[in-house]
């Protein structure tokens, strides 16, 4: 589930509840209540995907039984973004488990951007994708 803002959280509850993989993507937050409520109602064996914060990280991992899974450009994320160029284009290199794969984006990105794209590999690797063919799709 991929969301602005969740304001149903009854349909989140039912999706939660219904889905065989279900997976969260927070972008950037705060862990505010209305957040930290929402992580807890993620059933067990189910995905949060966030930006690396370590502070987050720590007290995030005591809410439940789900696989956690950070993206950023800090050394200790998960899916970390280095060597960024911007030379009419966008390229990067995304470092996941001791792989590096580079990614190309056809236009000049900001850091937000970027940690879209990150947050859509992670999104891949947890749907069984390998690193190139995340890289690939960026190009379509």
């Amino acid at each position: 589930m991929v969301v602005e803002e969740i304001k149903d959280t009854k349909m989140f509850d039912f999706l939660a509840r219904s889905s065989k993989l279900f997976t969260l993507v927070i972008n950037e937050f705060a862990l505010s209540d209305y957040i930290s409520n929402l992580i807890r109602k993620l059933p067990s064996k189910s995905n949060l995907i966030f930006s690396f914060n370590e502070e987050y990280k720590k007290e995030i991992e005591n809410f439940g039984n789900f696989n956690i899974v950070t993206f950023g450009f800090q050394e200790k994320a998960d899916f970390q973004a280095t060597d960024v160029i911007f030379n009419g284009r966008t390229n990067f290199k995304i470092n996941y488990r001791g792989n590096t794969v580079p990614i190309w984006l056809d236009k000049i990105c900001d850091e937000k951007e970027i940690k879209i794209a990150l947050a859509a590999a992670c999104v891949g690797a947890i749907f069984n994708l390998n690193l190139v063919e995340v890289s690939q799709s960026f190009q379509k």
